[in-house]
């Protein structure tokens, strides 16, 4: 208990037994009125007045103090209750805002756009900051890279796409800091730490610290660039949070020319699809899809959603195109969309909420962007929406 509470509490015991006495004895002149009021069994009957004062008062007095003992284990037990419930929300926060993870982000590597040389880099480079200033660590697990190399680079990039090579730009780094001219550039200059070394099998895995005046926040998302050694791009991945997974989400709405042409569902029901569908790239390469939606056909069984090749927008049906999936020269691939797992049922209402997995041959970012096709029980094409990237998947 705290010094104040304690002082209550020995305050409130004084004025008790205070009360206790002034109650139990009135007068000592009124005989009866005092017999009357304290309770006499046959020991006290038959002791003098003053005595039996005495022994009333001390009855009143232990009373009282044993129902304040009580109240106050009591109320140190609550106390004590408090705490522990305080002090593991306490525990709890620090445990939630102190990860060791908060302040990492990993890229996927691949081959860079329009590369068209003999080496597939594939691997992960991981760039962990302390806090959010602008010194971290860079730590590179790489294969199919250039053999037996000393001082390959391994650079941040200011670009946000790895999809082309005009996208990726030049290299991350504060000029109000380093300057702005190409000697300035930390990750250029001949003593950077910004290298990796590899074995005679194309295989790179080490760390180094690095600093480029950017912090956390603002690497995100960023290309993250792996060179030969003679400074040609040989791949390229864009940094992310590892541990929030690659999401994307499509808000569905009618599809498109449903304004004048009304979006109409098997038995001519009129429909106005909305709601997500929301997809979540996988480190083996599959999509794993939730579909909440509703205002669609009532009852519909096993009808499609899929990803189609249109890109950006669903403002026009002439370029939303086909499905969309990777088709492979030395194997005839069996479409992916065609099959039943990627579909989703109604209930009597036209809702849906389903998931489903599909594999499609292309990673996260070749399937951001695309369009999503939501389908009617007769294939029709009754809404649309545009996979975006999203923080969060349920």
């Amino acid at each position: 208990l705290s010094s104040e509470q304690k002082e209550i509490d020995r305050t409130t015991m004084s004025n008790s037994i205070t009360d206790g006495i002034h109650s139990a004895v009135k007068s000592e002149e009124d005989e009866e009125t005092f017999q009357m009021d304290i309770p006499m069994d046959n020991e006290t009957r038959f002791l003098p007045s003053k005595q039996r004062f005495l022994w009333g008062s001390l009855k009143a007095a232990a009373v009282v103090t044993i129902s304040m003992v009580v109240a106050s284990l009591v109320t140190a037990k609550v106390v004590s209750n408090m705490n522990a419930k305080q002090a593991q929300k306490d525990l709890n926060s620090r445990t939630r805002t102190r990860r060791p993870h908060g302040l990492t982000l990993a890229a996927d590597m691949d081959v860079y756009p329009d590369y068209e040389g003999e080496l597939l880099p594939r691997g992960r480079v991981t760039v962990r900051f302390e806090e959010d200033d602008h010194e971290f660590l860079v730590r590179y697990q790489l294969d199919g890279v250039e053999a037996d190399c000393e001082s390959c680079g391994v650079h941040i990039h200011e670009g946000l796409s790895c999809k082309e090579h005009n996208l990726v730009l030049g290299h991350l780094y504060n000029t109000s800091i380093f300057g702005d001219d190409d000697a300035s550039d930390p990750w250029a200059m001949s003593d950077s730490p910004s290298v990796f070394r590899s074995t005679d099998e194309g295989v790179a895995s080490d760390a180094f610290v690095m600093s480029n005046g950017i912090g956390h926040e603002a690497t995100m998302g960023r290309a993250l660039v792996i060179h030969a050694s003679d400074g040609t791009r040989i791949g390229c991945g864009l940094l992310h949070n590892p541990w929030t997974m690659n999401v994307m989400k499509a808000e569905i709405g009618p599809y498109p020319d449903g304004g004048s042409n009304p979006v109409v569902g098997l038995g001519n029901v009129l429909l106005s699809p909305s709601g997500t569908v929301q997809a979540v790239a996988l480190d083996d390469g599959v999509l794993m899809f939730h579909a909440m939606m509703e205002g669609l056909e009532p009852n519909c069984v096993k009808c499609g959603v899929h990803i189609h090749e249109g890109v950006e927008s669903c403002d026009d049906a002439d370029v939303i195109g086909d499905h969309w999936f990777e088709t492979l020269e030395t194997v005839d691939r069996i479409d992916p969309w065609a099959t039943e797992k990627s579909t989703y049922s109604t209930d009597e209402n036209g809702k849906a909420d389903h998931r489903f997995y599909v594999y499609n041959g292309y990673d996260y970012e070749d399937n951001l962007d695309h369009v999503i096709v939501v389908h009617g029980q007769d294939g029709t094409r009754i809404g649309c929406g545009v996979l975006k990237l999203t923080e969060f998947f349920h």
